[in-house]
């Protein structure tokens, strides 16, 4: 892919640094998807992240994002990298269930 820095800019007609592009895209509900549903995924799996103690790492362009259990950190790589990586690590040891608020719902009815 381009990146989301090249993505998001183009979409909004802005210049953005990759690290604002990558924190941008972490956020719930946005997305550069139009007319139809998206933005989800990446807040998500930050959610999970957090409340399971793991680490979620984004390389994009040339900025990095890290999210672990001591916050946020974010840096810029001298090079840039085409596309975006996202590695993820969980907490395998976390005996905790986790489900969406709309599971919960859903089980309500029943």
């Amino acid at each position: 892919g381009v990146g989301f820095k090249n993505k998001i800019s183009k979409s909004f007609n802005r210049n953005i640094s990759s690290i604002q592009a990558i924190q941008w895209a972490m956020k719930d509900g946005n997305s550069t998807k139009k007319y139809i549903s998206g933005g989800l995924g990446l807040a998500i799996l930050k959610e999970f992240v957090t409340k399971n103690k793991g680490k979620i790492q984004v390389v994009s362009d040339d900025g990095f994002y890290q999210l672990n259990s001591s916050g946020e950190q974010t840096s810029h790589f001298s090079e840039s990298f085409p596309g975006t990586v996202v590695n993820l690590q969980f907490n395998t040891n976390d005996l905790t269930s986790y489900c969406l608020t709309e599971e919960i719902k859903s089980h309500d009815l029943f």
